[in-house]
């Protein structure tokens, strides 16, 4: 399979109890925010935890902003507590992943 990358990433084992495959379209969710997304399975990704890219949700052009690629900000709120010296932060937010539809 190829190694793309294009939506969140989810463990394969998690995905499967959602009854998700790779390539379907999830919803996303937090307190923050809620968006589409394709999914991404992975053997190597923990159980627990989905992997999101940062920077596209930075994009305005119309192409880039109709991509099922969701924005790790889009899910959480900046805190400033978690932020470094250099502008470095963790960005963790809890969040539900459920199969579209």
């Amino acid at each position: 399979r190829c190694l793309d990358f294009g939506g969140v990433v989810i463990n394969s084992k998690a995905a499967s109890e959602r009854g998700i495959n790779h390539g379907d379209v999830v919803i996303i969710e937090s307190p923050f925010g809620k968006k589409e997304s394709k999914v991404i399975v992975r053997e190597g990704q923990r159980p627990d935890v989905a992997l999101l890219v940062g920077q596209l949700g930075q994009w305005k052009t119309p192409y880039a902003t109709n991509l099922l690629v969701p924005n790790v900000n889009d899910f959480m709120k900046l805190d400033l507590d978690l932020l470094d010296a250099g502008g470095s932060g963790c960005d963790i937010a809890k969040v539900r992943i459920y199969k579209a539809g």
